[in-house]
């Protein structure tokens, strides 16, 4: 082999390497790129999976301190009070994994039996400790809802495990909600982890001479597997979840594994490590076969098949070059070929589908468009050809925005170009232009709309009366808007003022620490938002509320907050309204707790849904279980609950009146019938969508004997007085009337004064009568005039022998 062609081989080979090297390049460029694009996306899914978890571990808490809250306002909660309290969070749906709520008191071991007994009397017979302990003070679960699903755990002495009492010890001396290590609940229904939070409870407490109060502590038991399951859309496709607590994987304990199988080795994984409520959780995230399908390209390999194949393209031409070097014919042959392969090349280059590159001729005709021109402007490439490039591209004087020139499709629509003209001359000496255009007309409006809904946010946050404030955490300066500045009273400029000084400057002294607190809480990570209630003095000197939400957009390498960006809102109306509202709500409380006379509440199918002492009383029932199990109509005689409904329906049908009132036997527990007035109003909950009913009922059983009592009188004077005095008068009569009688004069009179008292009676008994016809609107009267004299000239008669 001569030199040349080991040379010539020698470059071929060199080449060859080349290409070769070149197609591993781009391949592992092409996979890097596609596995750092798969990371990043599965980063950012697992890291929505975590803020879900905050988020729902911070409803959990906000759900046990609303619980406490509402204990530590009461002076005396009931176990109906803390049922329906639990009951109206709908734990169910609104806080999914959680089992119940409950709460804990401290009971030293001398005072169990009494203890008991106050628990049982008050409301809950069934009260029995569970498990326990040696202590000296025990723990033990008074309150427990929803009751059914956790009446295992009613009067378990917690201090029987040592991790829980650990816990609730550390809760109480700390006053900060705990977290139990994985444990086996008493709620569970099968062998699963769970974790119960305590949350200390404190009497609130105004003055200064008294300390608070130590209640006992709210819990909140929930399942780890509920809890995990379904935390964000599409995280069973995407992902599966390992979590323990403790300080690592090898050392913690197991919370939650939904990997199928912990064997197989996951392509995406990213792990966090959380801290809730005084415990450590370390979660991996594993990805699914279904994400990693999903992010799977066949990019790399096709860029590695194709270098290969140009790879063996390249040594076929060299080869054929080498071969075809003796003759002058085949050389010609392969230049021809060469010049060919460029053309194309340089073909396949402008004919692309994203920039538009035009070639004129020196009278400004279109000589060649690739592709991307055709689609850009609807014309084909032979109705572009010797078209006049100015008739469908025209500059712009003045360039708006980002583009410099305006186009014309065939259809007549106008199109915003950016295009850039580039002059030269062939080899011929003809002059040519080559234009490069770009169609920016869909980036210029989604960037004139992203203007626009800037704008409108704008105009509503001034609109609602929300002020935006950005506080530089290293400088202690903030930057402030309009709203901001006219809600703490500047009108609409601060005036260069230091706005973060004299905004701290005026917050009342007792709500600044918990502001500072929470911003606190938020820069060290500890919270995602800071959120906070407070009073600010207003430039009149009074006070208003004030509500901030804010949250940290901007940490250095090491995790030190820089910026934190947050809105403010006056939120005075509605303290007040909600004040108000709970004023309102506890008086109807009162009143109907306290109410003499027999109330209760009921849903549009006659159940109770409240009733006060009063009215179970009236039933021999007690409340409990007139809410449980009861209704109205299982009080009435079967016989007169057809004329109830038939009234109130009738009522409510014509709209006539509000009130049905009408008196009802009223059957009692013992067996015995009592009477009542009953008054049944009605109106409609718009947020249910039905009618509720309010029933009042008066005892009047009372009242019913005595007017019975009364009836048997008035019988008895209709029937025993009035039949003998009849006989009298007619005996008195007939001695009067007869031929035969001689009387002496005092006989005479006897008989008259007997007669005439025979007659008095008479009208006394008739009187009594005619009230009794009067009373039930019987007696029609006939007034007319009487003599005076005769009236006292009977009465005269009448005394005169006494």
């Amino acid at each position: 082999m001569s030199k040349p062609q080991i040379l010539s081989f020698r470059i071929e080979v060199a080449l060859v390497l080349i290409c070769v090297i070149l197609t591993a390049g781009l391949y592992g460029v092409s996979a890097s790129h596609q596995k750092e694009a798969a990371n990043r996306e599965f980063r950012r899914l697992t890291e929505d999976g975590v803020q879900a978890l905050r988020t729902r571990m911070l409803n959990y808490l906000q759900s046990i301190k609303g619980t406490a809250a509402f204990l530590a306002a009461s002076d005396d909660v009931s176990v109906y009070d803390f049922e329906t309290y639990v009951d109206m969070l709908d734990i169910s749906e609104q806080l999914p994994g959680m089992g119940g709520i409950g709460m804990i008191v401290e009971v030293p071991d001398a005072k169990l039996d009494e203890f008991a007994e106050q628990v049982r009397a008050q409301g809950q017979p069934e009260f029995e400790f569970r498990r326990l302990s040696e202590a000296d003070t025990h723990f033990i679960i008074k309150y427990i809802s929803p009751k059914e699903a956790n009446k295992q755990a009613l009067g378990l002495d917690i201090s029987f495990a040592a991790e829980p009492t650990k816990a609730l010890k550390m809760s109480r001396d700390t006053n900060t909600p705990q977290l139990t290590p994985p444990r086996q609940l008493v709620q569970a229904g099968r062998a699963t982890p769970g974790f119960v939070l305590y949350q200390p409870i404190f009497s609130n407490n105004d003055g200064e001479s008294k300390p608070e109060q130590f209640l006992g502590w709210i819990q909140a038991v929930f399942n780890a597997e509920n809890m995990i399951t379904g935390l964000t859309f599409g995280s069973d496709n995407s992902y599966q979840m390992h979590i323990v607590d403790g300080p690592s994987f090898e050392d913690g304990m197991l919370i939650f594994d939904g990997r199928g199988d912990p064997s197989t080795r996951s392509k995406f994984v990213s792990t966090y490590e959380l801290d809730f409520f005084g415990r450590t959780w370390i979660i991996a995230f594993n990805s699914t076969k279904q994400f990693n399908a999903t992010h799977r390209s066949q990019q790399p390999l096709t860029i590695l098949i194709a270098g290969l194949a140009m790879s063996a393209l390249l040594i076929s031409v060299l080869r054929i070059l080498r071969q075809r070097s003796d003759s002058l014919r085949d050389i010609a042959n392969l230049r021809q070929r060469q010049i060919e392969a460029r053309e194309e090349e340089t073909r396949a280059i402008v004919q692309n589908a994203v920039i538009s590159v035009i070639l004129l001729d020196a009278s400004d005709r279109v000589i060649f468009a690739n592709q991307a021109t055709q689609e850009c402007f609807g014309y084909s490439e032979l109705e572009l050809k010797n078209l006049a490039f100015s008739s469908i591209v025209q500059d712009v004087k003045k360039p708006q925005e980002n583009y410099n020139a305006i186009g014309k499709t065939k259809s007549g629509k106008t199109i915003e170009l950016d295009f850039q003209m580039n002059k030269w001359s062939t080899s011929e000496g003809y002059d040519r232009t080559t234009v490069i255009i770009r169609n920016l007309t869909a980036q210029n409006h989604a960037e004139r709309e992203l203007r626009r809904n800037k704008t409108l946010y704008d105009m509503a946050l001034q609109g609602s009366e929300i002020g935006v404030f950005d506080v530089n955490l290293t400088t202690g300066m903030s930057e402030v808007s309009e709203t901001w500045c006219r809600i703490m009273g500047y009108g609409d400029s601060c005036n260069g003022m230091d706005t973060q000084k004299n905004f701290m400057s005026r917050i009342h002294h007792d709500d600044l620490s918990i502001l500072k607190q929470a911003d606190t809480e938020c820069i060290e990570g500890k919270t995602e938002r800071s959120i906070t209630e407070y009073r600010l003095q207003t430039q009149e000197g009074g006070w208003r509320w004030m509500r901030s939400d804010a949250v940290i957009v901007e940490r250095d390498e090491n995790g030190k907050a820089l910026r934190m960006i947050g809105t403010q809102t006056d939120i005075t109306s509605l303290r007040h309204d909600r004040n108000a509202l709970e004023v309102s709500e506890k008086r109807f409380r009162q009143v109907l707790a306290n109410a003499p006379i027999g109330m209760a509440l009921m849903d549009d199918a006659g159940n109770f849904i409240g009733v006060n002492n009063a009215f179970a009383s009236l039933a021999g029932i007690n409340v409990k279980d007139l809410i449980a199990n009861g209704r109205l109509t299982d009080l009435i005689p079967y016989e007169e609950r057809k004329e109830i409904y038939t009234a109130i329906s009738g009522l409510m049908k014509d709209k006539n009146a509000t009130v049905y009132t009408a008196e009802h036997r009223i059957l009692h527990a013992s067996g015995d019938e009592r009477w009542g007035l009953l008054n049944v109003s009605w109106a409609y909950d718009k947020n249910k969508g039905s009618n509720f009913f309010i029933a009042q009922v008066i005892d009047v059983t009372d009242q019913k004997k005595l007017a019975q009592i009364k009836n048997e009188f008035v019988s008895t004077v209709s029937h025993e007085l009035r039949t003998p005095l009849t006989s009298i008068k007619g005996a008195l009569g007939l001695l009067v009337a007869s031929k035969d009688s001689n009387f002496s004069s005092a006989q005479a009179r006897l008989i008259d004064i007997a007669s005439a008292n025979a007659d008095r009676l008479t009208d006394i008994v008739n009187d009594i009568l005619d009230l009794e016809k009067i009373s039930s609107g019987e007696v029609t009267f006939d007034f007319a005039d009487t003599s005076l004299k005769s009236v006292v000239e009977a009465v005269v008669q009448e005394m005169s022998p006494f």
